[in-house]
C-alpha cells in the first residue's frame, strides 16, 4: 500500500517496540484552497449599526416606530440612539446635587395596556436623553428592552394612580456614567424593575420618586434587578423639592429584592419622606445610611431604626455590609503564614 506523501506512517505496536506516535504532519492546501478559505473568513459578516434618533414624538407613539428613527425599521441586529437638541432643555429633577434633564424623548408604549418589546438589540439612551415608560394595568404590563445608558435616565411616568408596570431586559451603566430610575407616575403607582444591572466601580444608579411637577407621589419603586455584574453605588433617594408622601404602612417607597455583593448601597433617608421596606436579607460591598457609612457586620431592623429612626418598614429583612475582599484575603494569608512558621519549629526541633 502506497503511503501518502507528507504522512508518516507509525510502526506496527509490539512488545519490544512500543507504539509512539510522532506529531502528524498535512498537506499544504493548494493556494487555490487557502486563499478560498481566506476569502471565507473575511466576508463582510453583518455588524450592527447604530441608527440615530431624528425627531421627538408626542403622546401616542412608541419606541419601535419608523418615524423615531429616521423612516428605519426597528429590527434585530441594529442599536438605536437617542438625540438632543429637538427643542428647548426640560428640567427634570435633582437628585443628590444631579440634575438631570432632556432635549430628547423615546417612548415605550402606545396602547399603555400591553406589553412592549423594543425590536432592536439595545436602546442607547445619550446624555440629556429619556426614556418615557407609559406603561400600565391593574395587574401590570412589561417593558422589555436592554439599554446601554450613557448618562440619560429612565422614567415611569404613567397617567394613572393605583396601577403598576415592570420594566425587563438588561440596563448597562457605561464607564464613568451614571443613570436613573424616576418613578414620577401620580398616587399610589407600582413600579417593579427587573431589569439585569451591569456597571463598573465608577458608575452610579439613582432610584427615586417624585419629579418637578405639582402631583403627590407616594407609589412604590421595587428594584427586583440581578446585581451579578454591578459593582457601582445604588442611590436611593427621594427627589428634591418634590411632593411625596411615605407610601403605604405595609410597603415602603424603596424595596430591593437580591443581594448586590460587589455595589455599595448608599440610603438618603434624610430624603423627604423617605421609606424603605426592610423584606429581604440583603447584603452589599458598603452600605451607608443618611451619611453614615456602617461597618462590616449584619444590620436588622432595631439598628438601622436607630441610625433612622421611622425611615425603614420592619418585614424581618437584614443588611449586611461584607468585609473588603481584601482584608478577608490578608487576614487568610496570615493565618497560613503563621501555620507554616509553626510546621516549621515544630519539624526543626
Amino acid at each position: 500500500m502506497d503511503r501518502e506523501e507528507g504522512v508518516r506512517v507509525a510502526p506496527a505496536e509490539t512488545h519490544d517496540n512500543p507504539r509512539i506516535i510522532p506529531p502528524m504532519k498535512f498537506k499544504t492546501l493548494p493556494f487555490a484552497a487557502a486563499a478560498g478559505l481566506g476569502v471565507y473568513a473575511g466576508l463582510p459578516f453583518a455588524q450592527a449599526a447604530t441608527i440615530s434618533q431624528s425627531a421627538n414624538l408626542g403622546a401616542g407613539n412608541q419606541w419601535n416606530q419608523a418615524t423615531y428613527w429616521g423612516g428605519n425599521t426597528v429590527q434585530a441586529g441594529n442599536d438605536y440612539q437617542t438625540g438632543t437638541g429637538f427643542g428647548a432643555s426640560n428640567y427634570a429633577f435633582t437628585v443628590n446635587g444631579r440634575t438631570f434633564d432632556y432635549t430628547g424623548e423615546v417612548r415605550d408604549a402606545q396602547d399603555a395596556g400591553v406589553n412592549n418589546t423594543f425590536g432592536g438589540d439595545r436602546l442607547v439612551l445619550s446624555a440629556g436623553t429619556r426614556l418615557l415608560s407609559k406603561a400600565q394595568s391593574i395587574t401590570g404590563v412589561t417593558s422589555t428592552v436592554n439599554l446601554l445608558t450613557q448618562g440619560g435616565y429612565i422614567a415611569s411616568a404613567a397617567n394613572s394612580s393605583g396601577n403598576r408596570s415592570f420594566l425587563a431586559g438588561s440596563i448597562t451603566i457605561a464607564s464613568g456614567t451614571d443613570t436613573a430610575l424616576l418613578l414620577n407616575a401620580p398616587g399610589t403607582f407600582a413600579w417593579t424593575v427587573n431589569s439585569a444591572l451591569s456597571g463598573a466601580v465608577d458608575t452610579t444608579l439613582y432610584v427615586t420618586v417624585g419629579g418637578s411637577g405639582n402631583e403627590v407621589k407616594n407609589g412604590t419603586l421595587n428594584l427586583n434587578s440581578n446585581f451579578d455584574s454591578f459593582a457601582g453605588t445604588l442611590y436611593l433617594s427621594t427627589v428634591a423639592n418634590s411632593k411625596v408622601l411615605p407610601g403605604n404602612p405595609t410597603s415602603a417607597l424603596f424595596s430591593i429584592a437580591n443581594s448586590a455583593p460587589l455595589a455599595a448601597l448608599n440610603l438618603a433617608t434624610g430624603s423627604a419622606n423617605f421609606s424603605f421596606n426592610l423584606n429581604n436579607a440583603l447584603s452589599f460591598r458598603a452600605v451607608t445610611v443618611n451619611g453614615t457609612v456602617l461597618n462590616p457586620g449584619t444590620y436588622d431592623f432595631a439598628a438601622l431604626d436607630t441610625l433612622a429612626p421611622g425611615k425603614f418598614v420592619n418585614n424581618s429583612g437584614t443588611l449586611t455590609v461584607i468585609p473588603e475582599p481584601s482584608a478577608v484575603l490578608l487576614g487568610g494569608l496570615a493565618m497560613l503564614g503563621g501555620w507554616r512558621r509553626r510546621r516549621t519549629t515544630r519539624s526543626g526541633g
